[in-house]
């Protein structure tokens, strides 16, 4: 999860500062990203129910539930970005 929201902050900057012409393939990139963020949370969620240590599951369920938000940011600012450079 921690690699998606990485790229995803890359895709950001892309977006926002790269050359008008491969504005798209960063808004495309990020949407492949956010896909996989979601998909790694949701395996996290499936699995966490099959761990006994309370602590550890909570700490895992709230630093997924973070990673996911972080990522949910970036690539909405991906899309503003890519929304803004194309009516430019």
């Amino acid at each position: 999860m921690a690699l998606a929201v990485e790229g995803l902050s890359h895709a950001a900057a892309i977006a926002e500062k790269g050359n008008k012409s491969s504005i798209t393939d960063a808004g495309v990139g990020a949407m492949h990203l956010e896909t996989a963020l979601k998909g790694a949370h949701l395996n996290v969620l499936i699995n966490l129910p099959g761990l006994k240590d309370a602590a550890y599951v909570a700490d895992c369920r709230a630093k997924a539930g973070k990673l996911l938000e972080q990522g949910r940011a970036h690539a909405l600012a991906v899309e503003k970005a890519v929304e803004k450079g194309m009516a430019a």
